[in-house]
């Protein structure tokens, strides 16, 4: 995801309380991100969203967060970032 990608999921998943929307974010983090391997074409659009929503939660998830790990977003990926400088 480009950091511009990221920038925009965030802000669409943040809701006026600061608080994330993890029903919108995990889905738009697979349709952002999965890619097609052979052709580089993504295999989700955000005409998909409504049929991740209700795929298994753990299966979601679990690329959700290596998406997220791959991209910078968790704590654990910062730290691993700041411990190269």
């Amino acid at each position: 995801m480009t950091a511009v990608e990221r920038s925009r999921l965030v802000a669409t998943c943040t809701k006026t309380d600061g608080t994330v929307d993890m029903e919108k974010m995990y889905p738009l983090l697979l349709i952002s991100s999965v890619y097609d391997p052979e052709t580089g074409e993504k295999v989700f659009s955000a005409l998909d969203m409504e049929a991740l929503q209700e795929k298994s939660a753990s299966a979601v998830e679990f690329v959700a967060q290596k998406v997220m790990q791959v991209s910078g977003m968790t704590a654990k990926a910062v730290d691993e970032e700041g411990k190269g400088n």
